[in-house]
């Protein structure tokens, strides 16, 4: 398969696992498919694959974030679908601009443009939050045992990087980086919860998964629930001691990010999180609002 044909192919094993889409993955040689319970516990709680959650200074799904990716449909002049932000679309769409590119005179005008637009498109829309989130289900899914979406997180892994180096990497930021926000030299407990449930704003994919391993760690009780209550739960439980955890996470990422990103990506997320490394630190003292 050419990589068009592969991302067509990726996208619709988002779909729920069903008979219709079992060629579809003995094509891509990705073994049997998964159960619906784990293809939901993963794509619907654990990593929802929405840009949006990914790309706005909130983590929250759709808003101004999903808009700006939907607005690349209407410069084209064609009708925004009702989920852009949606993984499965963006690898459909982005598909499609390689077949027009593909079908157009080598060194014609037209297919300049669709390759400039191609091109803002990755950058922009999948660049700019994909390696961080292929990088998270491959951790996830391996951790797991869910080997149908480690095989199809590492095509898709592989497919983006190949991407990345044709088509040249950034020399700027996107521009969806600009929402971000700013870090508070002093923050409350709620304000520090919404902070971390938003990886664009705190530089940290902090996921359900990697609170449960908090828990664990420090021996604390945490229901299956929102991460917004388990991150108050377990505060409550001991706040110095998470504090100290979520520091350490910080650091972690703060240094793989060093990995996942081209530069100048790298040194934005990497940034972010130091920033949420110290600011974490911070709370730890006597005297700050944490306790």
């Amino acid at each position: 398969m050419v990589a068009s044909e592969t991302l067509r192919a990726l996208a619709a094993l988002m779909e729920p696992p069903g008979p219709s889409l079992e060629p579809v993955a003995e094509a891509l040689e990705l073994g049997a498919l998964p159960s619906p319970a784990a293809h939901v516990e993963l794509f619907s709680f654990e990593l929802p694959p929405f840009a949006s959650i990914w790309l706005s200074p909130e983590g929250m799904l759709g808003g101004d974030a999903r808009a700006w990716v939907g607005g690349f449909w209407r410069t084209l002049d064609q009708e925004s679908p009702k989920e852009p932000d949606h993984l499965a679309t963006l690898l459909a769409f982005y598909a499609s601009m390689c077949e027009l590119e593909e079908g157009e005179d080598e060194g014609s005008e037209r297919r300049e443009r669709i390759h400039a637009s191609r091109r803002a498109f990755f950058l922009e829309h999948m660049q700019s939050w994909l390696p961080l989130y292929v990088a998270r289900v491959r951790e996830v899914s391996g951790r797991e045992g869910l080997e149908f979406h480690h095989r199809w997180s590492g095509l898709l892994d592989e497919i983006l990087t190949q991407e990345a180096r044709a088509l040249v990497a950034p020399s700027g930021l996107p521009q969806h980086y600009e929402r971000r926000g700013e870090l508070p030299p002093e923050i409350t407990v709620a304000e520090l919860i919404r902070l971390l449930l938003a990886p664009l704003a705190c530089g940290l994919p902090l996921l359900r998964n990697d609170l449960k391993c908090c828990a664990d760690d420090l021996g604390l009780v945490a229901r299956q629930a929102e991460r917004r209550y388990v991150l108050e739960q377990l505060l409550t439980q001991d706040a110095r001691s998470v504090l100290s955890w979520l520091g350490s996470f910080a650091e972690r990422w703060s240094v793989r990010h060093q990995e996942l990103w081209p530069a100048p990506m790298a040194e934005f997320w990497t940034a972010r999180a130091q920033a949420t490394a110290a600011l974490l630190e911070a709370m730890q003292t006597p005297e700050s609002s944490a306790e």
